[in-house]
């Protein structure tokens, strides 16, 4: 309940103009009417193969996950997957600031008192952001 109750009051204090109150990455602000739409969908399919490897405890890697990460990207910008995205997609990405108490809140909201945190969408951006930060490494 306590998680419940500090999730509801982090979602409903007023949003900031600054970079601590984003909602939105900044990453996410694409032109285009179509193009947050088809970003948040491969985003929401590339989070749902995150989660499977993640309740499995696989550690982020390159795969099938970080490839429909990188390719939502790709196309709500109109751009290529190659190594030089990827570097740029992975600075972009790891310069903005998130929403992670939020996410934090909510794995404990979805999650089972005493068990393993349930990955949510925050989690398993996370995950892809180190394995897309271990790709571009390598």
């Amino acid at each position: 309940m306590l998680a419940f109750a500090r999730l509801h009051a982090f979602v409903s204090r007023p949003c900031g103009e600054g970079e601590r109150g984003a909602t939105q990455p900044r990453a996410h602000a694409v032109g285009g009417a179509r193009a947050p739409a088809v970003l948040y969908a491969g985003l929401a399919e590339a989070y749902g193969l995150a989660g499977g490897k993640m309740r499995r405890e696989i550690a982020p890697a390159p795969g099938e996950a970080l490839d429909g990460f990188v390719d939502a990207y790709a196309r709500a910008y109109g751009a290529e997957d190659t190594p030089a995205f990827r570097r740029v997609l992975a600075g972009r990405l790891a310069a903005d600031p998130r929403i992670d108490r939020y996410w934090e809140l909510t794995a404990q909201v979805i999650s089972a008192p005493g068990g393993r945190p349930e990955p949510t969408p925050g989690t398993a951006h996370d995950w892809l952001l180190t394995a897309l930060s271990a790709d571009v490494e390598a």
